[in-house]
């Protein structure tokens, strides 16, 4: 099965590395010349077959236990805070959105973040949008529109 895979502009290292488990941004978009504090980004992670986002609970439920657990957790030393949390229906696929804020000593932004899966593949499409809490009056309703509009569309098998 073919999947297409973004490529690093950078040259490869000459380091062999041991594959990341985690999931690393298929596309990733932030004003040039900046440290990538503000940024919008897709990434896609596949999951066990059989893996169905909708354990998680509802979409206040799934938010509060990203931020507990991956985002901020205890002895990280970042705080996360639940703006909203709600899920949408569209062409039979649920996409679950949130904004929250994470802070530490060093910085404080704020994030949208909607969740989508493809069932037929079971991969998890994440879109995330953030910067820091002093651009988000200028940025939050560009990030809101962004994150409302995002789509997955699950192959179609082909036609002959």
């Amino acid at each position: 099965k073919a999947r297409r895979r973004a490529k690093a502009l950078d040259a490869p290292s000459l380091r062999r590395k041991k594959k990341s488990t985690t999931g690393e941004p298929e596309s990733a978009f932030g004003p040039m010349g900046t440290n990538g504090e503000e940024n919008m980004s897709v990434i896609v992670q596949p999951s066990i077959k059989g893996f169905d986002l909708s354990e998680f609970g509802n979409a206040e439920e799934q938010a509060n236990w990203l931020l507990e657990n991956v985002l901020a957790r205890p002895g990280s030393g970042k705080e996360a805070t639940l703006v909203s949390a709600g899920e949408t229906v569209k062409n039979g696929i649920t996409y679950f959105q949130f904004e929250y804020t994470i802070k530490t000593v060093n910085w404080h932004r704020r994030n949208v973040s909607v969740f989508a899966q493809n069932k037929k593949t079971g991969d998890v499409y994440t879109f995330v949008a953030q910067c820091p809490i002093e651009r988000w009056d200028d940025m939050g309703e560009k990030f809101r529109t962004s994150a409302n509009s995002f789509r997955i569309f699950p192959p179609k098998p082909p036609s002959f």
